[in-house]
């Protein structure tokens, strides 16, 4: 097996999936001997994987801890998780499922650490990886993101699924509870208390734990409440970070400060890439199953 030697990379890459090309941007860290762990970064409905690598920041947490990123390009700018909005009928989990062995290789990457989040359409996205792919993807983080959970589709229930989820109580797209006619969570997917719900029962969570976190800016009009849904018998976690009084923002971004008019309040006392890289480097996914291919 022939890998790129360890550099960030520049441009797009591409391969063909179901013979479609299919596009992403990598980011890999500088005199790296070992295998890397790989987070994949989806973005929001009409965005792009550039778009995303800039507004998420991600690479300014995760390449200082030898991560690498790969940011994929969907269809249409969207991921097809089964919404009436969404602009592809594609299968986006195989399309993922072949570029985690894409990137792997192309790259030295930890096969054991492997992680996803994503971006409101890419955080539904993410939902979608949680249920269908956690045979090979350990951890994974919604950004203002809901899981859509369509009628027929049943979740692998192979292993247990830790999950890091951020959502903005004033969100004018994806409504923290009730959402009203035209918001995009018009849809029938999950709402954060049927989410939480869900993925309680799913992992056999049992304690919760509340902390509310210090208003060190209180010039950006948010709050933050940290909400850790736990089993003291194994480590696979729902941590939900509530954004009270704020938008459609990965929180934290400095680039959301310029969208505030559009997609609501920024917070500035996290930054949700950090806290997702501390989170998803808690977990390998030989934690939960033996079957990890190192291939």
């Amino acid at each position: 097996m022939v890998f790129i030697s360890c550099e960030k990379e520049e441009g797009k890459l591409s391969f063909k999936h179901n013979g479609v090309v299919r596009e992403y941007v990598v980011s890999y860290p500088e005199n790296t001997v070992e295998p890397c762990p790989l987070i994949i970064t989806l973005h929001n409905f009409n965005g792009s994987a550039l778009f995303i690598q800039e507004v998420s920041e991600m690479d300014d947490y995760a390449l200082p801890n030898n991560i690498a990123v790969v940011y994929p390009e969907g269809i249409s700018n969207s991921w097809n998780v089964g919404t009436p909005w969404n602009n592809n009928e594609h299968d986006d989990v195989g399309f993922i499922d072949a570029l985690i062995d894409t990137v792997a290789g192309r790259y030295k990457i930890d096969r054991n650490r492997v992680y996803a989040c994503g971006y409101s359409n890419g955080g539904y996205m993410t939902y979608e990886l949680a249920c269908h792919l956690a045979h090979k993807i350990t951890a994974f983080g919604s950004i203002g993101g809901n899981f859509m959970l369509n009628a027929d589709q049943i979740c692998d229930q192979d292993r247990l699924v830790p999950i890091i989820d951020f959502k903005g109580t004033g969100d004018p797209f994806v409504a923290y509870n009730v959402p009203f006619p035209g918001q995009f969570s018009d849809d029938g997917s999950l709402l954060i208390n049927e989410n939480i719900a869900y993925w309680k029962k799913f992992n056999d969570l049992t304690d919760t734990s509340v902390e509310f976190l210090d208003d060190l800016n209180q010039a950006d009009s948010t709050t933050v409440e940290n909400i850790i849904y736990s089993n003291e018998n194994h480590q696979a976690k729902f941590v939900h970070y509530k954004i009270i009084n704020g938008g459609h923002q990965w929180f934290g971004s400095k680039l959301g400060d310029d969208y505030i008019s559009y997609i609501g309040f920024n917070n500035h006392e996290i930054h949700a890439s950090e806290i997702m890289v501390n989170f998803f480097l808690n977990y390998q996914l030989s934690d939960f199953t033996m079957n990890v291919n190192d291939d």
